[in-house]
C-alpha cells in the first residue's frame, strides 16, 4: 500500500540540505565576484562607449525590426539626456485669491521664497498683496517680451555651420533670419506644425499653439498620441512659417523635449498674454530646447 509523505510536516529550515536559505540571512553574503565590475569596465569601456556604439549601430541600421531601432534610440536618449519625467493626469480647481495679510510670518517668507525664484522684488509684492507674476508687453504689439533671439541665433549659427550641402541649398544661409526679425516672426506667429514619432516610426504632424520662453518652445497637451509618442521617443521637430512663394517666411527646429506635470511660474502669464486663455485642459507641458535651428526671409516677406 503506497504511503503519502507529509511534505509539510518533513519540511526543515534550510532545504533538504538544512543549509539553503534561511529567514533573514541572504543567500550570497559574499555578494558580486570580487573584480566583476572591473572586468566589464575592462570588457565595454570605463564609459561604457561600446554599448553606445553598438545601440547607435541598431537605430541605424535600416534593415533591423522598427521596436528594436526605437529601444536603442530610446536607450541612447536616455542616457545622453536623461530619463523623461513621468506624469500623472489630475485635476486642478480654481482657489480663491489668497489675502497675505491673514498669513503668518512663516507662510509668508515661504511665499516670499517661492515668489523669489521669478521676481527680484518679491518681498515688496508680497506684503503688499500686489500680483508676483506680471508680463510686461511691447507697446501695440500684445505679444511677451520674453524670447531671447540672440541664444536662438546662437544655436542657428552652429546648425549652418554643421549643415551639409543638399540642406543649405534648401535653406540658404544668405536668406536666414537676423536677430530682429526671427524675434518678431516668432512674437506674431501663434501656432506652429509640431511632429512627433509614434511606436510604429512613424511621423505625426499636427499644428499647435505654442510659446517661446528664452530660447525654449513650450507646449500644452492633453493625455493623447502626441504624450505617448514624447514619452517613447522625447524628441521633436517643430516648423512655424507663413505666406507663399516668393513672400514667405518660416522656422524650422529640432530638439529633445522635455516633459513636465508644471512648467516655470512665468510660462502661464506669457502663454495667457499670448493666446488669451489658460490652459486647464492640460495633461502635461513640454519644453523643447532646440538643437538645430534654421530660418528663412524671403526678401519680400513683410518688407
Amino acid at each position: 500500500m503506497a504511503v503519502a509523505q507529509d511534505n509539510a510536516r518533513a519540511t526543515r529550515l534550510g532545504g533538504v540540505t538544512g543549509s539553503g536559505f534561511l529567514p533573514g540571512r541572504s543567500g550570497n553574503p559574499s555578494g558580486r565576484p570580487k573584480g566583476l565590475s572591473r572586468r566589464v569596465r575592462d570588457l565595454v569601456g570605463a564609459d561604457g562607449e561600446a554599448i553606445a556604439v553598438y545601440m547607435l549601430s541598431v537605430m541605424r541600421d535600416e534593415t533591423a525590426r522598427t521596436a528594436d531601432r526605437l529601444e536603442a534610440a530610446k536607450w541612447l536618449a536616455d542616457g545622453g539626456f536623461g530619463r523623461t519625467v513621468q506624469t500623472l493626469d489630475f485635476d486642478i480647481t480654481a482657489h480663491p485669491p489668497i489675502d497675505v495679510t491673514q498669513l503668518s510670518t512663516p507662510d509668508l517668507e515661504a511665499l516670499i521664497d517661492i515668489f523669489g525664484r521669478y521676481r527680484s522684488n518679491a518681498r515688496e509684492l508680497v506684503t503688499s498683496g500686489e500680483r508676483a507674476f506680471e508680463v510686461s508687453t511691447r507697446s501695440g504689439s500684445g505679444a511677451a517680451d520674453v524670447i531671447d533671439p540672440e541664444a536662438l541665433m546662437r544655436v542657428q549659427e552652429a546648425s549652418y555651420a554643421q549643415a551639409g550641402r543638399a540642406l543649405r541649398g534648401s535653406w540658404p544661409r544668405e536668406s536666414a533670419m537676423d536677430a530682429a526679425q526671427l524675434e518678431s516672426f516668432l512674437e506674431e506667429r501663434r501656432f506652429c506644425v509640431f511632429a512627433t514619432t509614434t511606436a510604429q516610426g512613424h511621423a505625426q504632424a499636427r499644428p499647435v499653439p505654442f510659446t517661446v520662453l528664452g530660447a525654449s518652445f513650450w507646449f500644452a497637451t492633453g493625455a493623447g498620441s502626441r504624450l505617448r509618442n514624447l514619452r517613447q521617443m522625447p524628441w521633436a521637430s517643430i516648423v512655424v512659417a507663413d505666406g507663399e512663394r516668393g513672400s514667405h517666411r518660416a522656422v524650422a527646429a529640432d530638439g529633445h523635449a522635455t516633459l513636465v506635470q508644471q512648467p516655470p511660474g512665468e510660462v502661464f502669464p506669457v502663454w495667457e498674454a499670448r493666446h488669451g486663455s489658460g490652459v486647464a485642459w492640460a495633461s502635461a507641458w513640454v519644453e523643447i530646447e532646440p538643437t538645430r535651428l534654421f530660418s528663412y526671409h524671403s526678401g519680400e516677406a513683410h518688407s
